[in-house]
């Protein structure tokens, strides 16, 4: 799952990043683009670079092209680059046959990942309903179309779980193959980082089927955060949906069983880190000596006296 402080440095760098893109020295912009696309792959093969470099001039050329003045607010920027995006990523669609298509499908979604906009949910869909129908499978190998997967994967679980309620939608009242391709991209939310967004989607959706699956993922994954979620929904749903109900506790009593050495040390975990004076605690009884435990014991086994008559004797 990403951090707080790993996104926060990654929009420090997409606000320091966009003005660049504006520049008037075509060098200073052409490596600001550059910078957008980057990742750790990048130098993995020299048709790659070639990749980036084509993608950054396209990318550059639409964005000038639509916005030839920087806007003055950072929203704005951000706009008009996502919108230049989704205009790049919506021609790849069209080019199934491009020679080293793969390549420029995982470098162009790489900005999905940085920029954390919902707007890409849509584009993302298509990309996800693309291969799910095997447009690519006539023209790339199998392991050119894994990359393709796992870049369509990765982008889906980039986006930000309450902003893709067409997704959710596309899934539960597409057409046929629409659905089965949005189911399709349930796969690619098993992981922990994806709790958040499959429980929005168990929450969204109206459909038993679909949030059977999304349970099962759920257990799947076992994360304990989703268990506020689901005791929520079993309350609510024990008059209405008995099969699914039943399949919530299930889920539940799993996750718990999961997390049960983790519950009991927060239970155990003192809850005052003060430090208790010795005689304040409690310690264990000091052993009895024999002719004492005698006593005591003939103590407090001996009956009540009788109580004595008025004229003083006893029964």
């Amino acid at each position: 799952m990403i951090s707080q402080d790993h996104s926060d440095r990654n929009r420090l760098r997409i606000c320091s990043l966009l003005p660049r893109l504006w520049e008037t020295d075509d060098v200073a912009a052409s490596q600001a683009a550059v910078s957008l696309f980057a990742s750790p792959e990048n130098s993995i093969s020299p048709h790659r670079t070639e990749v980036i470099q084509q993608l950054t001039t396209d990318f550059l050329h639409v964005l000038t092209s639509f916005s030839p003045q920087m806007p003055i607010s950072l929203d704005n920027r951000r706009d008009a680059v996502i919108g230049a995006l989704k205009m790049l990523l919506g021609n790849l669609l069209k080019y199934a046959s491009k020679p080293f298509i793969e390549e420029y499908v995982d470098i162009a979604l790489l900005p999905v990942i940085s920029l954390e906009s919902g707007e890409f949910a849509d584009i993302i869909c298509s990309f996800l309903l693309d291969y799910a129908s095997g447009v690519w499978t006539p023209h790339l190998t199998k392991p050119q179309l894994y990359v393709i997967e796992k870049s369509i994967a990765r982008s889906l679980a980039a986006l930000p779980y309450d902003q893709m309620d067409i997704y959710w939608l596309k899934m539960q009242d597409g057409m046929e193959a629409e659905s089965a391709a949005m189911r399709l991209g349930l796969g690619y939310l098993s992981a922990a980082h994806a709790v958040e967004h499959l429980v929005y989607g168990l929450v969204f959706l109206k459909e038993h089927t679909l949030r059977k699956d999304i349970l099962l993922r759920l257990e799947e994954i076992a994360d304990s955060r989703c268990l506020p979620a689901l005791m929520k929904m079993k309350q609510e749903m024990s008059l209405t949906d008995w099969t699914l109900t039943r399949l919530i506790i299930r889920v539940i009593k799993v996750i718990e069983m999961v997390h049960r050495d983790e519950y009991q040390r927060t239970l155990l975990r003192a809850s005052d880190e003060k430090q208790v004076a010795a005689d304040q605690l409690l310690h264990p009884v000091a052993p009895i000596a024999s002719d004492d435990f005698t006593s005591a014991r003939k103590t407090l086994l001996r009956s009540e006296p009788a109580p004595k008559k008025k004229d003083g004797s006893s029964d």
